[in-house]
Order: C-alpha cells, then sequence, then structure tokens
C-alpha cells in the first residue's frame, strides 16, 4: 500500500467507516493547492451518506485535525467553503515522509498493486527481431509487449486463480491465435517500404540538430555523445509510435518530426538534459567542496518548500495524487 492509498483508507475510515476508496466522493485537488487544499468534501453528500444532519457533519470535521494525528498523514488545517470542507495535509510533514520513502525503496517505489483475477503473460508472434528488416507495425507491436512487460514487472498482484491468462500481441488477427491485443499499422506518408531501423536512424540526427540548432548544443564526434543521441532517438520513436491507442493508425511524418510526436524532440532532449546537467555538476560541485555533502534527512527544513510547482512535485508526481 503506498502513502497516497493509505491516507484515503484512514480518511474514508474515519469520514464514512468504509474501505472502499475507488469512488469520486472524496475529491483530490491537481490546482490551487494553496487556496483549495489537497482535498475536499462536500458536506451535503457526506450528511446524506452517513444519515445525519448538517451540524453532525461540522462535528466530525471539528476534530478531524486530532483525528489526524495517528494516520499516515496528518491533516493540518480544515476550511468551510461553500457547503465543501477543504483538506490541507501537513506538508513538511508528507514531503519528509514521501522523500525518506523514495531513499528507502530505490527503484522499486512507486510500484503499484494490479487487481487481477488471474495472472497475465504477454507474448507476440512476430519472430523477427532485427530491426533492419522489422517493418514499423512489427515495431510497435514489440514496443507494446515491452512497456506491458516492464509494467508487469513493476506492479504486483494479488491474483487468487494461479491460471495464467495469455495476450497475444501481433500485427494481423488469425485464426487460433490467443486472444489479445491487435495493432492497427504504421503507416508512412513518404513510403510504406520503411523499415524501423530508418526511423530510429531520421530521429537519431533530428534529436542531434534540433540540439545544435535549437539549444546551440556543441556536438562532437565521440562515441558519448554517439550513445547520448541514439538513446534519445529510439526515446523518441517509442513516444511517436505509442502516442496513438493500439487499435488506431499510426501515421508517421518521416520527415517532420515535429508533427509527428505530440511533445516533439525539444520535450525530450531539454528534459533529459537539464537534469541530466544539474545532477552531474552539483555531484562534481560537491567533489570539489564547493557545495556540502547533502545533508542528514532529519535536517532538512522542509517548511521552506512553499512555491506551487514544489507543491505539485511531491503531491502529483511523488505522491501520486493524479
Amino acid at each position: 500500500m503506498d502513502i497516497h492509498e493509505g491516507f484515503l483508507l484512514n480518511l474514508y475510515n474515519y469520514l464514512l467507516g468504509v474501505e472502499d476508496i475507488n469512488n469520486n466522493i472524496i475529491k483530490k485537488h491537481i490546482r490551487k493547492l494553496d487556496q483549495l487544499g489537497e482535498f475536499s468534501v462536500n458536506a451535503s453528500v457526506l450528511a446524506r451518506l452517513n444519515h445525519c444532519t448538517d451540524s453532525d457533519v461540522s462535528h466530525i470535521f471539528e476534530s478531524i485535525t486530532t483525528a489526524s494525528r495517528n494516520w499516515i498523514l496528518p491533516i493540518a488545517k480544515c476550511a468551510t467553503i461553500r457547503d465543501t470542507y477543504h483538506l490541507y495535509v501537513d506538508r513538511p510533514f508528507t514531503y519528509k515522509l514521501v522523500v525518506s520513502c523514495v531513499i528507502k525503496n530505490g527503484r522499486g517505489y512507486g510500484t503499484c498493486n494490479l487487481s487481477l483475477k488471474q495472472p497475465l503473460s504477454v507474448c507476440t508472434d512476430l519472430i523477427n527481431e532485427n530491426v533492419s528488416t522489422m517493418s514499423l507495425s512489427e515495431l510497435r507491436a514489440i514496443l507494446i509487449k515491452s512497456v506491458i512487460d516492464r509494467l508487469l514487472s513493476f506492479s504486483h498482484s494479488s491474483a487468487s486463480n494461479s491460471n495464467t491468462v495469455d495476450i497475444n500481441i501481433t500485427c494481423k488477427a488469425k485464426k487460433g491465435t490467443p486472444k489479445g491485443i491487435v495493432c492497427a499499422p504504421v503507416l508512412s506518408r513518404e513510403s510504406n517500404e520503411l523499415k524501423a531501423v530508418d526511423l530510429y536512424n531520421k530521429r537519431t540526427i533530428d534529436m542531434r540538430l534540433m540540439a545544435e540548432h535549437k539549444y546551440g548544443l556543441r556536438v562532437t564526434s565521440n562515441s558519448g555523445w554517439r550513445d547520448i543521441f541514439r538513446k534519445l532517438g529510439e526515446a523518441a520513436v517509442t513516444i511517436e509510435i505509442l502516442q496513438i491507442k493500439p487499435n488506431r493508425p499510426v501515421i508517421c511524418n518521416f520527415n517532420d518530426f515535429s508533427s509527428s510526436c505530440s511533445k516533439g524532440a525539444s520535450f525530450i532532449l531539454y528534459n533529459c538534459a537539464r537534469l541530466a546537467t544539474l545532477l552531474k555538476e552539483f555531484q562534481r560541485k560537491v567533489e570539489l567542496k564547493s557545495y556540502p555533502e547533502l545533508p542528514d534527512l532529519d535536517k532538512i527544513d522542509f517548511s521552506v518548500l512553499t512555491q506551487p510547482v514544489m507543491i505539485l512535485l511531491f503531491l502529483r508526481g511523488l505522491l501520486n495524487t493524479n
């Protein structure tokens, strides 16, 4: 159980005496968190569900900050806005708890529980693994399989039935094959004879040219730069092909990447380069003694994190309150 789910269980137990959190009785906010808080509950709806009066509901919320001291996340404040109770979590406490969980769990942080009745196994009838001869449609099926495999490996399930369900991912529906996902084709405006390697190479060049002309990056011919842009090119292809639902065709504009990808090459390049540069530069300055070592978690004052973007980063990104 993650922090967000644990908090909702505490809140639903307190307000309704139930553990069913898969509904919209409690609203989660994604904007104006300073004004509206992180969560809100309509007073009339709560009174109707609890078969009580508005006055009884008011008494419930008067003591919620005290009651929440034993919850996974305490509530710092409760305010009433137009017949709705708005809840504000203790943000410094939340920040510290989230960071400590990320440090403790490492790559395992954020794993989710899949509500499956039976275990899943993903397969494909495609045997061509050579990108030099692989079609773009075949590449789409293989990328979808790869993403599902990683999702399943990153998640956990409490399936009660031991019989595994096989999901077959293919480009063409055939009789006698297991049920699964039939991918619509990937079409090119220039030529339908394009192979996966052609698109990978083109997007790698696109990423390098954008780095040079749009961001003024001086790219050398050493192997380090080649490896970086190869990975960025592969990431761009993955986004370009998987941004459309599998049952809908993908129209690939081979010579116009900006219209092929909803985010564009600049989105991938900018975020990747910015984060990598910040982290590497910080570590370099620490080694040069220009910056101090990171302090212990207990010595960090999380109360200074008051900017809205910081709140969204923690609550929507790390705490997963989307």
